[in-house]
């Protein structure tokens, strides 16, 4: 992990953004993925001195999931990397799994009652969150996967965990 940007160069681009970057790469023959958050700006890196890096958080997040049973790709590490006391980038780096889109699944369903698994499938996964006292600011399709029949996430960043009941309730 000492050379983790030559893993980013040698990988499978997945996403390529100004505030991150997602790379299918290979780690000791383990398949993985590396998420890096790209500083953009110093008044960005001046915010994150505040704040819990979005690979800390994802990494926080994805354990308490798989703690409370909500499917999620394995965590495998974070890195940091700083100048004194600013953040210049982050890293998530968790297991590569094999996963079908929602947005996929939802467009290629082929009955009615197929559909009605997949919104049921849904309904659970919410469910399963808020009983652990998960939000997510960026609950979208194209955040939900499905592995092995269940569904999962993978952007995990925009998570929060609720502490208080009044904070989980008022989302509701």
């Amino acid at each position: 992990l000492q050379h983790i940007d030559d893993l980013i160069a040698t990988g499978e681009y997945l996403k390529q953004g100004n505030s991150a970057t997602v790379v299918k790469s290979e780690l000791s023959g383990l398949p993985i993925v590396i998420k890096r958050y790209n500083t953009s700006s110093i008044l960005s890196g001046v915010k994150q001195l505040v704040r819990v890096s979005g690979a800390y958080n994802s990494w926080f997040i994805a354990h308490w999931f798989l703690q409370n049973n909500i499917p999620t790709p394995r965590p495998l590490a974070v890195v940091e990397l700083n100048i004194g006391l600013m953040r210049r980038r982050s890293y998530y780096i968790y297991e590569y799994i094999l996963l079908e889109s929602l947005e996929d699944l939802i467009r290629n369903h082929k009955s009615k009652e197929e559909l009605e698994k997949i919104a049921d499938k849904f309904i659970v996964l919410v469910k399963s969150m808020l009983k652990a006292r998960v939000t997510h600011r960026g609950f979208k399709s194209s955040n939900v996967h499905i592995h092995l029949g269940e569904m999962c996430l993978v952007k995990l960043d925009h998570a929060s965990y609720r502490y208080c009941d009044y904070s989980l309730r008022r989302l509701l």
